[in-house]
C-alpha cells in the first residue's frame, strides 16, 4: 500500500515530497525498497519525511530536525558514525 502511495505521488513529479512514517507496518524487505526508492528519488528532489525508527533517520536523511512536544530542539546536518542521531536524539529529547 506505501509503495503504491509513494508511486502515485511520484507520477506528479513534484519538486517536494513529503511522507510520513514511510516504513511503518513492512516487512524488512519492503522497508529497504522503500528506503533505497527514497534515496534515489532524493537526488533530484527535497523530500521530507517524518519517522521514529533512528536507524531509517541514519541511513536516509543528509539533513535532521527533531521536533519535541510540537518545538523545534535541532535544524542542521546529520550527526556521523553509527548511532550518532539516537545519541543526539536523546541527549535533545525530554519525556
Amino acid at each position: 500500500k506505501q509503495r503504491v502511495g509513494l508511486a502515485a505521488a511520484l507520477l506528479g513529479n513534484p519538486k517536494i515530497l513529503v511522507l510520513d512514517e514511510p516504513t511503518s507496518g513492512l516487512d524488512p524487505i519492503e522497508q529497504e525498497k522503500i528506503r533505497e526508492l527514497i534515496k534515489k528519488t532524493a537526488k533530484d528532489k527535497t523530500i521530507i519525511f517524518s519517522t521514529h525508527i533512528l536507524s531509517e533517520v541514519e541511513d536516509v536523511a543528509n539533513r535532521l530536525i527533531i521536533i519535541d512536544h510540537g518545538k523545534m530542539v535541532y535544524d542542521g546536518k546529520k550527526p556521523k558514525g553509527k548511532g550518532a542521531v539516537e545519541k543526539l536524539f536523546k541527549k535533545l529529547v525530554k519525556n
